[in-house]
């Protein structure tokens, strides 16, 4: 747990450096706990404590990225744009509505936890060799 603790602290450094705000959420060990029990999944340790503090976030300025492997979606220059993470305010961007909203349309082993802002989604892994890898869902 230290190890997670200290990587914890370091991705908030830089969560911090592009504009994501954290957020206090009220029951959130409750509401994982439950969508775990629900679909027999266990979300990552780093997760868990990354939804906790940021769940239903969205960046105060654009964000792009660089994947691994070129994404269809990708601008000229390699990047892609990130929207929002799911969290757990009931709205739109709940993690758990969510997760029942595409549960029959992208595989068991992956959860999607937020979205590009074009109907994408950003997925991890929470089973078998997809465990805590992220994966982008091209819709």
């Amino acid at each position: 747990m230290k190890e997670i603790n200290k990587t914890f602290n370091r991705m908030e450094e830089h969560l911090n450096a592009i504009g994501l705000p954290s957020r206090d959420i009220v029951d959130p060990m409750v509401r994982v706990s439950n969508i775990e029990n629900k679909y027999n999944i266990s979300f990552p340790e780093l997760y868990k404590l990354f939804v906790l503090k940021y769940g239903n976030s969205i960046f105060n300025e654009s964000v792009t990225y660089n994947s691994i492997e070129l994404s269809p979606c990708a601008d000229k220059n390699g990047l892609s744009t990130f929207d929002s993470f799911f969290g757990f305010d009931g709205g739109v961007d709940d993690l758990e509505n969510k997760i029942n909203q595409y549960y029959e349309r992208i595989p068991s082993s992956l959860m999607p936890i937020a979205d590009d802002g074009n109907g994408n989604l950003i997925c991890i892994g929470v089973k078998g060799n997809y465990n805590e890898k992220i994966y982008f869902w091209h819709h």
